[in-house]
């Protein structure tokens, strides 16, 4: 038979154990959404990086639209529920969000590099519709 003292601190290892596995944390869903947009901005950026031909970055382009799509109304409607975090962004969020400052800067430097490359091939139709699209997604964000 195990002693009350025993069962308690059983009680209080298997609360911390499951709240330490379960993140915790006021902002988590946040935090989530927001290190999800991160990675796909992220993953995008570095195949346009690499990209050496049209195909590879019509690839990257499709790949980035259909993965960022869905994220896309959930990170705006965080950004106008929160426009302090702007500027002021809680403690357990200031890492976060600076990793997704530095992801929106490398979107930028992607997609001028898309435009660039597009600008050699301004009649090629594949070329002019993944820019547009492209361009009406950033705008979105």
């Amino acid at each position: 038979m195990q002693s009350t003292e025993q069962r308690l601190l059983f009680t209080v290892f298997t609360i911390a154990i499951l709240s330490a596995g379960c993140g915790g944390g006021e902002y988590r869903e946040e935090k989530r959404l927001i290190e999800s947009h991160n990675a796909i901005v992220d993953r995008f950026s570095e195949k346009m990086e690499k990209a050496g031909s049209s195909p590879e970055m019509l690839a990257a382009i499709g790949e980035f639209i259909e993965r960022i799509g869905p994220l896309v109304p959930k990170v705006r409607a965080l950004k106008k529920s929160h426009p302090e975090w702007e500027h002021e962004p809680p403690k357990e969020l200031e890492k976060t969000i600076a990793e997704y400052r530095a992801s929106m800067t490398g979107l930028a430097e992607a997609a001028n590099r898309y435009y660039e490359w597009y600008m050699r091939y301004p009649h090629d139709y594949q070329l002019e519709r993944a820019y547009n699209l492209l361009r009406k997604l950033i705008s979105d964000m």
